[in-house]
């Protein structure tokens, strides 16, 4: 096991799919952290499905970041992730 963490800024949606984990951040608190293939689906579960001819990537960036979005749809993404079954996994991961 070997584990490497970088930072991508505005990943091509193969180099964003290559990963196998994804920790999603904004403001310094945890939007997801989780699979890279679930996050679409969390996204979608939050009520914010990424649209057709969108890249993922870019769907979760633009949510997460205040900058690109609306900053009530950020906090909402960020005070939801305690409450998630991804939240609850990590936790039992961590321990």
């Amino acid at each position: 096991g070997l584990t490497i963490v970088c930072t991508i800024h505005q990943p091509a949606t193969e180099v964003f799919m290559m990963s196998d984990r994804l920790l999603l951040l904004s403001q310094g608190r945890t939007a997801y952290f989780g699979p890279t293939a679930g996050v679409e689906g969390y996204f979608e579960r939050l009520g914010y499905p990424c649209p057709e001819l969108t890249s993922i990537a870019e769907h979760v960036i633009h949510k997460v970041n205040g900058d690109f979005g609306e900053k009530e749809v950020v906090e909402e993404i960020l005070g939801a992730w305690p409450s998630t079954k991804e939240y609850g996994q990590m936790q039992e991961e961590m321990r």
